[in-house]
């Protein structure tokens, strides 16, 4: 049993490689090589020694373990001695180090804790002792447990019978396995743990037979509206089986299903995951209330089934599928109940569904049989339709009933599924908040707005009595190269776009009404690839080169920012409650309905990720109302008071005292209202370094602690500089942006960039022949690289040549070497020919370590003075030659010519010998002759240069190190 488990287990290393597991074995070896207890900043040790765990331990007890580290150290570095003690019992060991770090972190804020379980007191000891511990996850200790047939043991006991479990497991299974350990230990990189003991792999068997969920299928199950009511029992909540007539030896449980409904509106009607295997059953009598037929026989061969996106009142329809290539070859409608799907069909959906739940929708609409309506909609504010016999669309409940009507009224048996579609959407499916794209024909767009009320009917009106009120913000004519959709009104959210520009097809609309026409400005291309390294050795002007000739290229002395980074700029700035009060400043009185549509709302919103809004915005408005106010039932407010709520739940705002309390508020909303390019530097870049201890959550995003409105302490998702400045160029693609990182290669690069490392590639960026999007991990949203986004770093190959750098990121990057230039430096500083002077210390640093290691000219730029050179020499050179050398000062010598053979004076020499020990003088020092030390050399730099003596420096002793004493040139 337990040999199918490693033969299992094999099969998915054979498959998968080990490369994924590294990390837990390079985790263990930093910690190893970073563990001291004796460091002066214990919580400064204790963060970067547990830096590498990425996933091992929980966020919120990462978080806990190094905040009670910063204001207790001495109290937490106790209790890791006392968890460390081996002498003492573990499960005694434990439970101190639990309760002691909980009351730690009580005391800082009583209403944390500490979150040290069993998982995260493993890491800890599997870190500090590698040969004993391992990892423990409670769902695969309890799987094993079951897997073996014992009894799994209560809480607090588990980690110490799971390592008895794990000894017994190495012992009989996989110690003497030689094709498991070619598989993976054989594998680990020099930087990684060598498990010798067997303990993580254990560990790791367990995790990826137990843990890892196997890839599941993928199915469309099918059924036709005339037998099986199926709209109804998702709408009821009842459907919770469905039969299976095809492919019953491949479904499985863990399986994803895409429910689709044949007929005049076929789609997919729900997502749901199968719950169990096949087994011959009937159906729950609820389930029979939904069959046409009640006398069918039902008994059949049957799946549970659990619906996961329930879409049954908004379904992606078929016509909307049609338009992406994965639907190409899909298999719905065909004649069944069962056929294969594909991932990439099933994620479509979820893309879709996601898109319409986080986003507005975007219609393009005809005003009226050649647009014969619209400049009267515009001047009004409105937007109507037509088919005016129908009357008013309250009156009917469901799409087939407007069609039934529709052939009533013009005596017609054709499905008229155009115009009932487009008469039910507009009364059911557009939003308030939702952009309208007015169009004339298929070849001409005249305006767009915002949808700002629901549906209405207005019987005044002589005809298009169906109305909306819209704010319309263009009219105009622009014409398309391209042809527009041909129905009155169609929902384009989702559309692709065609052009490489644009994701989708609404954003390319917009563009060309924004822009005078489909002549729109791209942005401006630059002759350097979007992901860039210039590397070399240290003064070799990397740096220099970045600062005076890139950010050129993302810097501009023009109109400054647009309207809507000003925006974004703005309302990452302040908090929910002043977004709330400008917003509603502006506004007078809205009910929260409306206040959400208010642009510096909705932007605040659309950086939260915030999945419930309105809660949020109703929490800050009854927490800043006014205390006598009788309409809101909350205790406990906050100031400033401000807010105001009537009877009919409207909210307004105190102006005059908002203007009193806040007024760098209100001056920030006038100045925003009044938003007028400025003349000045427009900066579209971000810069940082690299350090060891980057870590993807500052660079992408994390969980952070952080204060809120009420002081209290809270962990919070927060963009990195490199989300940051990804959404600035994504809302303002016609210009190009860029992050400059210095010192890239002292950085964990697939540590940092994690799964966005594939995204950087220009054709896998938004737009790209091969986009691809993915979900992070902390704040689940969606994202992509913009395409005018430039990543540009440097590198300094005395830190690590290039031929190191971890080959993801060589094959993502384009490199630029930048090599010493000696010919840039003045050839007669007082008698001294720096080019000359540069090129022999190069060539003697090449001969006797590497090209990497030279040292660049950038050092000897400003040199202009025998003093100058002696200070640059001091504190510059002469230390990196001493770290280039680890303190090997013949060769110091050697490089500078400071060595015997060469022939400078002891004057002239920068580097000398300080003494010379011979067996008598080391018997005169220590009284006997030291083991392991024979005739040792004792070196110093010269006091002169050392003291800042610099004039006691002759030119000779920078001369002689490229011209032989006694030659005229060398």
């Amino acid at each position: 049993m337990i040999e199918d488990l490693i033969k299992r287990y094999k099969e998915f290393k054979i498959k998968k490689g080990h490369s994924e597991e590294f990390y837990k074995y390079i985790a263990v070896q930093h910690f190893q090589k970073n563990w001291k207890l004796d460091a002066v900043n214990f919580a400064e040790m204790l963060k970067s020694s547990i830096s590498q765990q990425e996933n091992l331990m929980y966020n919120l007890a990462v978080n806990g373990i190094n905040s009670v580290a910063e204001k207790e150290p001495q109290k937490t570095k106790l209790l890791f001695i006392e968890l460390f003690d081996e002498s003492k019992d573990l499960q005694k060991r434990l439970s101190l180090f639990q309760k002691g770090v909980d009351e730690l972190i009580k005391s800082i804020d009583s209403k944390l804790g500490g979150h040290q379980d069993e998982r995260t007191c493993s890491v800890y000891l599997t870190f500090r002792y590698p040969e004993k511990y391992s990892f423990y996850k409670n769902s695969y200790y309890l799987k094993y447990c079951k897997f073996i047939g014992i009894k799994d043991k209560s809480p607090g006991q588990k980690y110490v019978h799971y390592l008895d479990l794990i000894k017994e497991f190495k012992e009989k299974y996989l110690k003497d396995d030689n094709e498991l350990w070619q598989l993976t230990n054989a594998t680990l990189p020099e930087n990684a743990w060598k498990d010798l003991d067997l303990n993580i792999l254990a560990q790791d068997v367990l995790y990826v037979t137990f843990d890892i969920e196997p890839e599941p299928n993928y199915w469309v199950f099918q059924g036709n509206p005339k037998f099986y009511d199926i709209i109804g029992s998702l709408r009821e909540g009842a459907l919770k089986t469905w039969s299976v007539a095809a492919h019953k030896d491949k479904i499985q449980k863990g399986d994803k299903v895409i429910l689709w409904v044949t007929g005049d509106n076929s789609g997919c009607y729900a997502l749901c995951r199968v719950i169990s295997d096949i087994t011959i059953r009937e159906d729950d009598p609820k389930e029979m209330t939904f069959y046409i037929d009640k006398n069918e026989n039902i008994k059949s061969e049957r799946v549970e089934i659990e619906i996961e996106q329930n879409l049954f009142d908004k379904p992606i329809l078929k016509e909307q599928l049609t338009t992406f290539v994965e639907f190409a070859n899909f298999k719905g409608g065909n004649q069944g109940t069962n056929f294969t799907a594909t991932k990439e069909q099933y994620e479509r959906i979820i893309s879709i569904i996601q898109n319409q739940k986080s986003m507005k929708k975007y219609w393009i609409y005809s005003p009226g049989e050649n647009a014969i309506m619209w400049n009267e909609f515009y001047d009004k504010g409105i937007m109507g339709l037509g088919w005016d016999k129908l009357g008013d669309l309250n009156n009917y409940k469901t799409k087939k009933d407007i069609t039934i009507e529709l052939q009533k009224l013009e005596e017609t048996l054709s499905s008229k599924k155009n115009d009932a579609t487009a008469n039910y959407e507009f009364k059911n499916a557009i939003s308030i908040g939702d952009t309208i794209i007015a169009k004339k024909g298929i070849g001409e767009l005249i305006g767009y707005g915002v949808v700002t009320s629901d549906y209405f009917y207005d019987s005044i009106r002589e005809h298009y009595r169906k109305c909306r009120k819209v704010e319309w913000k263009k009219n105009g004519s622009w014409k398309t190269s391209f042809n527009l959709p041909l129905k009155t009104l169609t929902d384009i959210t989702s559309y692709p776009s065609e052009h490489p520009d644009f994701k989708y097809y609404h954003e390319r609309l917009m563009a060309i009404m924004e822009n005078g026409g489909e002549s729109y400005i791209n942005p401006k291309r630059i002759n350097i690839p979007q992901n860039l390294i210039l590397y070399g050795p240290p003064g070799t002007g990397k740096t220099y080169q970045l600062i005076n000739n890139y950010i050129k290229y993302f810097t501009e002395n023009a109109d400054g920012k647009s309207k809507e980074i000003c925006t974004y700029e703005l309302v990452s700035e302040l908090k929910w409650w002043e977004v709330i009060t400008l917003s509603l400043y502006e506004k007078e009185n809205a009910k929260v309905n409306e206040l959400i549509q208010h642009p510096l709302l909705a932007e605040k919103i659309n950086q939260s990720e915030n999945s419930k809004p309105r809660n949020t915005v109703w929490f800050w408005l009854q927490n800043h109302t006014k205390q006598d106010c009788v309409n809101v039932n909350v205790a406990k407010r906050s100031d400033p008071q401000i807010f105001w709520k009537d009877e009919n739940s409207v909210w307004s705002i105190d102006k005059k005292l908002t203007e009193e309390m806040l007024p760098d508020l209100v001056e920030k909303l006038e100045k925003w209202k009044n938003f007028k390019p400025e003349n000045k530097v427009t900066k579209r870049y971000e810069m940082i370094t690299f350090h060891q201890s980057y870590s993807y959550e500052e660079f992408i995003e994390g969980i952070r602690p952080g204060f809120d409105e009420e002081e209290e302490l809270r962990y919070k998702i927060e963009p990195g500089i490199f989300l940051r400045i990804a959404d600035k160029a994504r809302k303002d693609y016609q210009n190009n942006y860029a992050i400059f990182i210095d010192e890239i290669n002292r950085g964990n690069i697939s540590k940092i960039f994690g799964e966005l490392i594939t995204l950087i590639e220009s054709d896998k960026r938004q737009g790209g022949e091969n986009e691809l999007e993915v979900i992070l991990p902390y704040s689940k949203s969606k994202f992509s690289v913009p395409s005018n986004l430039y990543i540009i770093g440097t590198m300094n190959t005395a830190d690590r040549s290039i031929a190191l750098i971890d080959t993801a990121l060589r094959r993502r990057f384009c490199f630029k070497e930048m090599m010493p230039d000696s010919s840039l430096l003045n050839d007669d500083v007082q008698g001294i020919n720096l080019q000359l002077l540069l090129s022999k210390i190069n060539e003697r640093i090449e001969f006797l370590l590497d090209r990497d290691h030279t040292i660049g000219h950038s050092f000897f730029m400003k040199a202009s003075s025998r003093n100058e050179i002696c200070t640059i020499f001091k504190n510059k050179i002469i230390p990196l030659l001493q770290e280039y050398f680890y303190n090997d000062w013949e060769k110091v010598q050697l490089v500078l010519g400071d060595n015997k053979s060469w022939g400078k004076t002891e004057e002239q020499k920068l580097v000398r010998v300080k003494k010379h020990y011979d067996l008598s003088a080391e018997k005169e020092l220590f009284g006997s002759d030291i083991e392991d030390f024979e005739d040792e050399i004792i070196y110093e730099i010269n006091p002169a240069l050392e003291g800042e003596s610099f004039d006691e420096i002759p030119a000779e002793s920078f001369i002689h190190i490229y011209q032989k004493p006694g030659k005229a040139n060398f």
